[in-house]
């Protein structure tokens, strides 16, 4: 198959990412990044408004939402891109699973919209190694930074040689989360990156808890309007949404 637009990969993402089909993939490979990127977003707008859940009768999980989805666990991201460090024109490097699409898929919505590019995208979808060798590819001076949403371990391999070049991460890099970890407290990067971490922005899930007045009143709402669920949802507050 063919590499992608940096030798990251050993399949194209739209070829890689349309074998994951959903209702956003209609039964054909995406010719280019901007339909798969419009796909993406999509996809993400149909699982987090329409997408049906037995829990509640089949309505859609906009009802029932006690976390952050992955889109909105990296809300800001992109304003903050664009606003504060004075981004206009991004490189991306991310890991094309679930979880990271939607992070991606925030930041690229919400750095687009204010007038921001992202010409370079890189999908690491492929073995170990050769994602490991493809990342060392990647040309450091593209665009005005790097929103790395990737596991930890590929985030400290570009990490590692990218500071050498650009000492200032907290001006040139944004992470995202890999699960509901913030990559910028991995181990694996922080001894990539040492005390060059210090002011990096990253996206996190930020838990609610019972010392918050306002989330104590949604919980008390909640059980009151839906007093069949209130058991199975406290279990799930702090840990992930029902599904």
């Amino acid at each position: 198959m063919a590499p992608t637009r940096a030798p990251v990969a050993a399949t194209s993402p739209t070829r890689a990412i349309s074998r994951r089909r959903g209702p956003a993939q209609r039964g054909r490979p995406w010719k280019t990044v901007d339909e798969l990127e419009l796909a993406t977003l999509s996809w993400v707008h149909w699982h987090n408004h329409d997408r049906l859940h037995s829990y509640l009768g089949d309505v859609p999980p906009n009802v029932f939402r006690f976390t952050a989805n992955s889109v909105q666990m990296g809300a800001g991201l992109g304003s903050y891109a664009f606003h504060d460090l004075g981004w206009r024109r991004a490189a991306t490097i991310a890991t094309p699973d679930l979880w990271q699409w939607g992070i991606y898929a925030g930041f690229l919505a919400e750095f687009c919209s204010l007038g921001g590019k992202i010409p370079d995208r890189y999908w690491l979808d492929s073995t170990d190694e050769e994602i490991t060798a493809g990342l060392d590819r990647i040309p450091l001076n593209t665009g005005d930074g790097f929103l790395l949403s990737t596991k930890p371990a590929d985030a400290a391999t570009f990490l590692q040689r990218y500071v050498v070049d650009h000492p200032s991460l907290a001006q040139r890099v944004i992470l995202g989360a890999w699960g509901t970890f913030p990559i910028s407290i991995d181990p694996e990067v922080v001894k990539a990156a040492g005390d060059r971490m210090t002011g990096v922005v990253t996206a996190s899930f930020v838990p609610l808890d019972a010392s918050q007045e306002g989330w104590n009143s949604f919980v008390a709402e909640f059980d009151s309007a839906f007093p069949a669920l209130a058991e199975t949802a406290a279990a799930t507050y702090h840990l992930f949404d029902i599904d």
